[in-house]
């Protein structure tokens, strides 16, 4: 198309195009470097943030705990029912202990003959 225009009309219309493309690399460019400087103290942020929490160590201590009476005995039975399979684990982990070291122990006290 700029060969159709006028020398001049071309040049004109060349320089506005290279000053607007120049504009929007700068506004480009200007952007970018915001843009890094705000990575730049979200990271220093973070790292900050993260070097409090590892060194504070915070306390919590409960004083009271607000629960009706129905609704505490609702919450003991079902901690109750819930205790119920992991005693059976731990009856089944206790019975393989005892089966395992009485077949050890048997095995010295044949060989101790």
């Amino acid at each position: 198309m700029d060969t159709l225009l006028s020398p001049n009309v071309a040049a004109t219309t060349s320089s506005a195009v290279d000053a607007q493309t120049m504009a929007t690399l700068q506004h480009l460019l200007q952007t970018q470097q915001s843009t890094e400087q705000r990575i730049v103290l979200l990271h220093q942020t973070i790292m900050t943030v993260a070097s409090n929490q590892a060194k504070t160590e915070q306390l919590v201590v409960v004083r009271d705990i607000k629960m009706t009476f129905w609704s505490m005995v609702i919450f003991m039975v079902k901690w109750a029912v819930a205790a119920v399979p992991a005693l059976i684990v731990l009856w089944v982990i206790g019975w393989i202990a005892l089966i395992s070291f009485g077949a050890f122990f048997a095995a010295l006290l044949m060989r101790a003959r």
